[in-house]
Formats: C-alpha cells, structure tokens, sequence
C-alpha cells in the first residue's frame, strides 16, 4: 500500500536519501551538492515561508519525494496565486509511469486544496510533461549562440557588476519587472537564498542616473569532450526594459571571447535575432534556437475559474462565441466550455468570459490539455498547434482571429517604475 506524508525534520534523512539516489543515477550526485542540498531543505522545514516536502511511501519505505512551493505570477498584468512542483525523485527501482501519475495527481490535489488553480512543473522535475496535460508556462525558446555572434557593446559606461550589497535593490527590481510582464514569477525563499550563497554567478547590470535599469545573471560552464576542455557561457536570468538595455548588457559578455566558445540562454523576447550579429552563410545556415519547450511547463487546473479570474484582460475587439473542446489527460475523459469574447467600446477592447453552455457557438476547438493551457495562458500560436495536431478548429476562417484573440491580448498597461539601485 502507497501513501503520502508530510517532510518534517524527523524524515529528512529519508528524503535525502531518495533525492541521492535517483541523483545517482544521473550522475549528479557530488559532495558539493549533498551539503547544499541538506542545508536548503532544512532551512526550507524551518522557514516553513513558501515550500512544503512530501514523500510517498510503500511499506514504511520513502519511495520517491517532491518540493512544493507556493509562488506568485504575474497573470495578464495582475499577480495570481499559483504552485509549483520545484523538484521530484524517485528511487530509481521505482521510476515507472504509475509512480509519476501518482506524484502528479497529489500534487494537483494539493495545488486544489490550497485554492490556486495554476499548476507548475520546473525543469527537471518531470520530462513528460505534456502527457500529464502540462503545455507551455511562458513564451520561453532557447538559444545557443556562438560568442562572436552577439552584438557589439559599443558603449559599456553604464554597467557595473552587482555584488551582495546590492540584493535588495536587484529584489526590488526584479519584483517590479515581475508586477509588470506577463507569465513572469516572483523570487521564491530558495532563489533569493541562492542568490545570497551562490559564488558561481556573475550579475552584470544597466545603471541609469543611479537606478537599475536591467540586469543579466550568468556562470561559466565547462563542457568535456573527450580530451577536449571548452567553456561556455550560461546566461541564468535576463532582466531588463528596453531591448537597447538587453543588447547592451549582451554586448558585454562578447569580452569572454577568447574565454568562451558560445553563449545559453532563454528569453521570451520577439524577434530576438535581430539583436544579434549574426552574419549568415547561405550554404550553411544555421540555427539559434534549441527548444521551445524550456522554463516552465503550466496547467490550468480549471480553465472556467481562469477566465473568470482574468475578466481583466484586454483583448483585440471581436464579438464571437467559441466552444473548446479539451482532452483531460489526467482523467481519460474531454471537458468542454464555452467562451464568449465580448466588446468592450468604453475601453476599446473585448473581455472575456463563460458563456452558457446552451448557446449556439460560431467555431469549435479541440485540443489536448496542454495546448488549452498554453492558449489560455498566450504563451503559444494557435496555428502552430494546429499544424503539430495538438489542436484542431471546425472552420478555418477562425483560426488568425482566434490567434490573435489568444496570444496578442493586451496584457499589462502599466510602465515600470524606476527603483533605486
């Protein structure tokens, strides 16, 4: 018989052991990261701020655990409540698909019990995460870039490094960044602690008439080839108002040449090569982007309770009336809504909200679980969803309105404010 408990001090050693042992088996395991990660998770069962631990148990046995954060998003310009699932491991003896859907399924119940209705996943914690109904939590795409391919910093006289003394003016910034870009989240209890202990990273900042005005937080990696040793650099966080700032602040990193090979990051910023110095080969064209499925996934546990909480939301003028059709991969069975996109003349936008399910809808969507989060969410192209048969639409002279609909909303008004550095 199976069953979850409560992480408390007295089963931390438990919890620990399941963590190295599924480590192991990755071959991340090291005496590093054994005193870090004990020393987080007790001072997390201490703090008992934001995170909560689980375990699940066969037999008196701790089979496999995960950490629970409760965090903060920023939805549509306004913050929401929402869960995360931060970390799960599994004894590698047990990793089978009845044990993940199991780990899944409390934590969804949990996500419920606390009266939040987003659920997220961050990487690493399940890497099938679609199948379990989990699409796209932000607009996130991920890019290798080679070093000489980033922009020129032509003037660097408003960067500076920040150091310790400088925490609570980059939280304060970070935390306004956040309360004004859609899907963005505030720092939880571990970042920020990470933040304060982590001597890996570099954090290079824009400073205007004595404010932040954007940061870039980076580590240099070693990558072993064989006999070969090359470094890179891993871009962990990117910060910032402008893309003037942003092309600054990566025009900087272009000084490592001669110690890096190439450059990682994620960035939701549109167009995004265009800020790059990238002089293409016809016959060899080559590719920036890595994956569109990085950062982190999310599920709208009720799709009816997300469009009520965001009546807010401006929207592209249209007067339409769509039924969506979803596949609950969770629960092997479809649910169904129908949305009504109103005009809003006043305002000079439409608002949404549930229409009754006896009236008469212009086009139908059907789509998996996944594909109705990252729509509800703006974080992916209908069409794109269509063409990968994660969706389908009974007209297709709906689809650029519903595209447009979905994933070109108005999202956030407000300008950020300056805060001192």
């Amino acid at each position: 018989m199976r069953e979850f408990a409560e992480i408390n001090r007295a089963s931390v050693d438990d919890y620990l052991d399941v963590c190295f042992s599924a480590y192991k088996g990755m071959g991340r395991v090291d005496e590093k990261r054994t005193e870090y990660l004990r020393n987080n998770v007790l001072a997390d069962i201490d703090d008992a701020y934001d995170s909560r631990f689980f375990g699940l148990y066969e037999n008196s046995q701790m089979i496999a655990a995960m950490k629970i954060v409760d965090l903060s998003m920023n939805i549509f310009g306004k913050l929401q409540q929402a869960t995360g699932l931060m970390s799960m491991a599994i004894r590698p003896e047990f990793v089978n698909g009845e044990v993940v859907s199991q780990m899944i399924s409390y934590f969804e119940s949990f996500v419920k019990d606390s009266d939040s209705n987003i659920a997220l996943l961050f990487p690493g914690s399940v890497e099938v995460s679609k199948k379990y109904g989990y699409g796209n939590g932000t607009r996130m795409e991920e890019y290798n870039i080679p070093i000489q391919d980033l922009p020129a910093a032509d003037d660097i006289s408003k960067l500076r490094f920040l150091t310790k003394e400088d925490l609570w003016n980059t939280l304060k910034y970070h935390e306004n960044f956040a309360r004004h870009n859609h899907t963005a989240l505030m720092k939880c209890i571990q970042e920020i602690r990470d933040m304060q202990n982590d001597a890996d990273i570099l954090r290079i900042s824009y400073v205007d008439n004595g404010h932040i005005r954007g940061y870039i937080s980076y580590k240099f990696v070693v990558d072993e080839e064989g006999q070969c040793l090359s470094r890179h650099i891993a871009v962990d966080e990117m910060v910032y108002e402008s893309r003037d700032i942003l092309k600054c602040l990566l025009g900087y990193l272009k000084i490592y040449a001669k110690d890096a090979d190439h450059v990682t990051l994620d960035t939701e910023e549109e167009n995004f090569t265009e800020l790059l110095n990238i002089k293409e080969d016809a016959d060899a064209p080559r590719e920036l982007i890595v994956s569109d499925m990085r950062g982190v996934m999310g599920k709208v546990l009720s799709p009816m309770k997300f469009v009520a909480h965001t009546k807010y939301r401006k929207l592209p003028l249209a007067n339409i009336i769509v039924e969506i059709e979803i596949s609950d991969e969770m629960a092997g069975m479809d649910k169904a809504m129908k949305l009504r996109f109103s005009e809003d003349r006043v305002n000079g936008c439409s608002r949404w909200s549930v229409a009754q399910a006896d009236v008469t809808a212009d086009v139908k969507l059907q789509c998996t679980g996944a594909a109705a989060t990252s729509l509800m969410l703006g974080t992916v192209r209908l069409p794109s969803l269509i063409r990968s048969g994660q969706a389908k639409i009974s007209d297709s002279q709906y689809t650029l309105l519903l595209d447009k609909l979905f994933y070109s909303g108005d999202e956030c008004d407000a300008e950020p404010e300056q805060l001192n550095s």
